[in-house]
């Protein structure tokens, strides 16, 4: 029988938090009716999707047979019920970023090539993809030279047309809580609700592209891709430059922009270089 390999959370009591299955490593399951998002054994097709249903502090690679139901290609949260299920391999702390990695899917550039036909920004698109496929999220640094970030910033704020001061933290990124308060201040960023939907679209493509410093960036280039499919719209609207490639700047330095919070100030994360003993 063929099988298919996923990946899926659940909680420290090997319970599923949707149900009161309890998972054994290795031991086949079945169910007899499935629907999707309702009844039978969940997972996604790859890891970086299973981080959009962080269901439990277990992370385990399955495997799933007999009768399989997706979700629609064009879902930005796909994921999978299959009638029969088993847990493989629990991904053990630190050994995320190399599955991340390992099971990293390429964006077809070829097949975008073609899907853009003649657009006359086509060369752009797929540049501003390359680029972005590139980043090294996260590289570990001292903290940042203020002087050249508030440069920076103005050059962001000032390309989303963003009305607001240049006031900005730095947050290091040392222990899990920190990364948890970032996704958590990522939610909550001021632009979401109040200023220009491009802006949120920005941080929305960026934030998915760069969470887990190894995420396939097809969301993050087709969100970015926009801004140079619609140029006359975006001129339009009084945007000089394409504003991700000013964005690019601080990615590339290792660094990940929150944005403006509440407080008004421009939110900024690292991860530190640790200290020799």
């Amino acid at each position: 029988m063929k099988t298919i390999k996923g990946f899926k959370f659940i909680q420290s009591d090997m319970k599923s938090k949707n149900g009161n299955h309890i998972w054994e490593i290795g031991k086949w399951y079945k169910e007899d009716k499935i629907e999707l998002c309702s009844k039978g054994f969940h997972a996604c097709l790859t890891p970086q999707q299973s981080l959009n249903y962080i269901y439990g502090d277990k992370w385990f690679i399955v495997e799933a047979r007999g009768r399989i139901i997706y979700s629609n290609e064009g879902d930005s949260e796909p994921k999978f019920v299959s009638s029969e299920m088993r847990l493989i391999k629990e991904i053990q702390k630190g050994e995320e970023l190399k599955i991340l990695r390992k099971y990293k899917k390429s964006l077809d550039l070829t097949k975008l090539e073609l899907e853009l036909k003649d657009i006359s920004t086509k060369d752009d698109v797929i540049k501003l993809i390359k680029e972005i496929d590139k980043i090294q999220w996260f590289k570990p640094q001292k903290e940042p030279n203020r002087k050249d970030i508030k440069i920076k910033i103005k050059a962001i704020l000032e390309a989303f047309k963003c009305e607001i001061g240049l006031e900005f933290e730095y947050h290091k990124l040392e222990k899990e809580e920190d990364w948890d308060s970032a996704r958590a201040s990522a939610w909550d960023s001021a632009w979401a609700s109040a200023w220009d939907s491009a802006w949120a679209s920005a941080w929305d493509s960026a934030w998915d592209s760069a969470w887990d410093s190894a995420r396939d960036s097809a969301r993050a280039s087709a969100r970015a891709s926009e801004f140079e499919l619609v140029k006359d719209k975006m001129k339009e609207k009084g945007y000089k430059v394409n504003p991700f490639k000013l964005l690019l700047n601080l990615w590339e330095d290792g660094l990940y922009p929150v944005g403006v919070l509440k407080d008004k100030k421009f939110h900024i994360y690292y991860v530190p270089l640790k200290e020799k003993i």
